[in-house]
Parts: structure tokens; sequence; C-alpha cells
């Protein structure tokens, strides 16, 4: 049975590489790297595993103090920084956001060096919600309580909105099976497929309208969208704009789609007379490349493209005086190395869940930390897109510590970048780098699990 499973993977191999060939011109595949994740398992069978959810999580202690505030959670697919224009982009491709943080700069903190840690959404998405890393054991994933919880015992009503599926890589049992009290994806929604998995971005972002504008208004909530216009092949149209995209470029257009979703959310919030109550949090699952940057696919890059995600986060103005504390950390916090991991601290810290010993104690597993609080500009960022969830031949992992990113994908090996005199990540410093950096690298690599399995087999088969 083993020699017919490896027999099977090589032919697999072969068909994938001819196909991987067509698709990327240069790019193929390294000899062996399809067999990377087969390899792996057969050494270490116990770590194959699914999303679950542990039938005893996690408790969250409820506060004594329901919150006074509401959260809306906007997670955009692929949404990256290079073709933004409020971090650097020369052509405006997000009109109403852009208009948005020019009218509220005291309210609105753009973090600068935000990076997911995977550019795999199967992996990335439930690190998102949890705080938990997608190196880590996936028995803490299971046990960790999700970002519901932590909503829920601050007395929030919760939903979650998105206009595409979650019936993949068992997302549905592990996030949302007695999650969000009110759930609406593609299916509930309705509407025929447009892009990739997902129906019309403008159906869902109505609904999330609705949502906020039946909310009774003695309650407070935390609401999660999901976007899906800017996952590829991007959604270029819809009929429920008033005036299409006049771009030709794709991404650019589904761009304009989403910014419209952002509007009509932020508008509902508005009317419902929430806006001075509202924290919003935009993020994304991971990066995305303008096509020019493409030099590998995005499932092997950790290059800045992809690792890099934008963050901001849009405070009440109540908060400027109510929580000066806060106020100044997020200034002093945008421009050091944040991750999603930072995200559910976060928000847990807002809620004022953690004061009691369960909670710390659950909080003191997570990696992230609370952007609501000091940080240390000297942390290290990592992200991989391999772990005991998905084990697969477009392996890749990053490390961001300072101004260097240590990159490694099965298909260039590994490499380093100083961005502070390389922002285009062109020159390999890796046999230049000083013996004191070199060795903090490859510490954390054979601290991480699955780092070193990569790294090592990659070698194997130069």
């Amino acid at each position: 049975m083993l020699l017919c499973g490896l027999l099977l993977g090589i032919l697999l191999g072969q068909q994938y590489r001819q196909v991987y060939k067509q698709a990327w011109g240069q790019y193929q595949l390294p000899d062996g790297a399809f067999l990377s994740a087969l390899t792996h398992s057969i050494r270490h069978p116990e770590k194959q595993s699914q999303l679950y959810r542990s039938s005893l999580p996690d408790h969250v202690d409820a506060s004594s103090t329901p919150a006074t505030f509401d959260i809306v959670w906007i997670i955009n697919e692929s949404w990256g920084t290079p073709r933004l224009s409020f971090y650097g982009h020369g052509v405006e491709t997000m009109p109403f956001l852009s208009q948005w943080l020019a009218q509220e700069t005291e309210n609105f903190f753009l973090f600068q060096r935000a990076y997911t840690n995977s550019n795999a959404s199967d992996l990335s998405v439930p690190s998102l919600l949890t705080g938990v890393g997608p190196w880590e054991p996936n028995r803490r994933l299971a046990r960790v309580p999700l970002v519901w919880d932590w909503a829920h015992a601050a007395g929030l009503n919760t939903f979650f909105v998105t206009p595409s599926s979650f019936r993949w890589a068992n997302f549905f049992r592990f996030m949302l099976q007695n999650g969000p009290q009110k759930l609406f994806s593609r299916h509930e929604l309705g509407g025929k497929i447009v892009n990739d998995l997902g129906i019309d971005e403008l159906i869902a972002a109505d609904k999330m309208v609705n949502l906020i504008t039946e909310s009774n208004a003695d309650e407070h909530f935390f609401a999660v969208y999901y976007s899906n216009a800017i996952h590829g092949p991007y959604q270029r149209d819809s009929p429920l704009l008033r005036q299409q995209p006049t771009t030709d470029h794709r991404y650019d257009r589904a761009l304009f789609i989403l910014d419209q979703a952002f509007s009509r959310i932020y508008s509902a919030v508005r009317a419902s007379g929430r806006l001075d109550t509202t924290v919003f949090v935009f993020s994304s699952d991971h990066g995305q490349f303008d096509e020019q940057q493409r030099r590998v696919s995005r499932l092997s890059s950790y290059y800045e493209a992809i690792f890099q995600i934008p963050l901001l986060i849009r405070v009440p103005p109540s908060w400027l005086e109510h929580y000066p504390e806060r106020i100044r950390y997020l200034k002093e916090n945008v421009d050091c190395l944040v991750s999603s991991l930072d995200l559910v601290p976060t928000i847990a810290d807002s809620l004022g869940l953690l004061h009691t010993r369960q909670n710390q104690a659950i909080m003191s597993e997570l990696e992230g930390d609370s952007l609501l609080q000091p940080l240390s500009c000297d942390r290290v960022i990592r992200g991989t897109s391999f772990n005991a969830v998905r084990q697969w031949h477009l392996a890749g992992f990053g490390i961001a510590r300072g101004d260097l990113r240590f990159v490694f994908s099965m298909l260039e090996g590994p490499q380093v970048f100083d961005l502070s005199v390389d922002p285009n990540q062109k020159q390999n410093i890796l046999e230049s780098l000083p013996v004191k950096e070199r060795q903090f690298f490859e510490d954390i690599i054979e601290k991480t699990p699955y780092f070193s399995d990569m790294l090592q087999h990659e070698r194997s088969t130069r």
C-alpha cells in the first residue's frame, strides 16, 4: 500500500510539474518538491490532521460589565498593500476609504509594518480568528477560544457575513458551528457565483447593512465581514453599482467594488447612530501581488507583496478622551512589526476581558500581543504555508525581524533581504549575512515546527 502511494505521488508530481510549468512559464518545481508533504506525513504520521474543535474548549470568563461599543471587523481576502494609495501607490483605487481616512486622521491608525502569518487562507483565517500561529499544534488550535467566544463574554451580539463559501477545509465546523449568532455566507444569501467561490460582493454587503440597521439600539454587536471581490480571478463589475469601475486593471476593478462595500457598511453604521461608538478593524488574510512583481506563485511566496498586509484600526471619537493610554500605544505601535496574531488579543483587551486569571491564562498561551499595550519593536514575525492541516508541495515560510526578511520557498530555496537598502528584494544577502544574524534565523527555524523540515527537504533535493 505504501509503495502504491509513493508511485501515485510520483506520477501526480510529474503531472503537476508539467501543468505548473505551462501556467507559470519559467517557474518549475524542484525535483522531488511535490513529495515534501508526502515524505513529511510518512515521517510524522501523528501530525496529519484537519481543522476541528475540541469538545471541551477553554472557557472565557464573562465580563461583569458588558461592552458599551460595537466592533466591525472586515477581513479582506487577498488584500495587499501594493495597489493602495494610503500605502504609497500612485493611483487612487479605493476612493471612499481614502476619503474616510483623510476625514478622520485622529481616529485612524494605519499600521505600516503588519504581516500575515500565512499566505494560504485555510491557515491564515483560523489563525486570525483564534490568535494561534499556524505552526502551533493542532490540538491547541482546537482548544483555544474563537473570537466569537470573547465577544459573547463581553455581552455582544455576534454575526458573520461573507459572499464566499466556508464549506471547504472544514471551515464551517471549526469556525462557525456554535460560533456567531447569525451567519450568512453565499449559501444562505443565494445568488449566482460570479468570482471564485463567491457571489456578488454587494449582496453580502447589503446583508451586513441589514443586520446593522436591524440591531436593537440598546444592544451592541461584534460583526465580522469576510470579503471576496479581490480574490482571483477578481470581481469585475456588479449590477448593484450605480457606476461601474472605469479602469481595465482587473484587481483595481475589484478594489473599487470592495470600496463600495465599505461605503455601504459605513453608511449603515452612521445611519444607525453608532458611528461614535464603533471600532472598525480592516485586515487581510494575506497580501497580493501586483502582477509585475510576481516571481513565484502566491502560495509559495513570502516576498513583501504577500507577507505584508494592510491593517487599519479606526476608534470612536470618545476613545480619544476616555482611553488616552490606548490611543498613545496605538500611535506608538503603528511603526512596529505587528501581525495577524495580535488582533484577537487586541479585541479581547479592548473589551476589558483580560482581568481574570482564567482569561489571562488563555491569553498567555497566545504569541500575539494587544496593540493597545506597549510593544517591543524588536519583534519577530513568522508565516508559513505548511502545517498539520495543509501539507503540500508549494511549501514556504517567512521570517521578519527589523528590516531583514528571511524568505523561503521550495521553488527558490532560502533567501535573506535587507529592506533598508533593498526594498524590492533583488539582492539575496544570505551568504554575506553576519554570523550572529545567521544564527538568529537558524535558531528560529529550528524552534518552529515544519520550518526546519521544509528547509532540510529542499536541501536534499538540490
